[in-house]
């Protein structure tokens, strides 16, 4: 009961333990799989080579930041066609490869900064315990070009 609230993906992740942790809640969680396929060529694989914990802010609960602690394991392929020798487990949808926070507190940070704008929506996040900075919030907005955050040319020449 308590993994469906918290976890952002109760059907393929377990929960090991619950901490609070200068002021955060940590979810120590691993994947329920006893394999993973390869993202090359799709072939499963139970053979580990080595671990590794992932660490991505996930959704605010009770007024505390969420920190999960992902373990993660990296497999080997064993498909001789394949390019990749080894590969890490995914957790996708909700937490894309190299994420820093999870897919959902994302959208969140998207949806309340096109409400509110930079530094308003950085605002209300940081009260609702997702600190985010402006720049963050603006960057995340959907309409935003890949030029966000660059001054325009005519300052650039001065």
């Amino acid at each position: 009961m308590l993994s469906e609230i918290l976890l952002p993906d109760p059907h393929s992740l377990r929960l090991d333990s619950a901490s609070i942790e200068d002021d955060n809640l940590v979810l120590k969680v691993r994947s329920v799989h006893s394999e993973a396929p390869c993202p090359d060529c799709q072939q499963l694989s139970s053979r580990e080579h080595s671990h590794y914990w992932r660490r991505p802010t996930d959704l605010a609960c009770a007024g505390r930041q969420v920190q999960l602690h992902v373990f993660v394991r990296r497999f080997f392929c064993d498909n001789t066609a394949c390019q990749r020798r080894t590969f890490a487990e995914r957790f996708s949808p909700f937490l894309a490869p190299f994420a820093r926070w999870t897919d959902r507190l994302g959208k969140s940070q998207r949806d309340l900064g096109v409400m509110t704008g930079g530094e308003a929506g950085a605002a209300a996040l940081n009260a609702l315990a997702m600190p985010v900075s402006g720049d963050t919030v603006l960057r995340a907005h959907p309409h935003c070009s890949a030029t966000c955050g660059e001054h325009p040319a005519h300052y650039r020449d001065r």
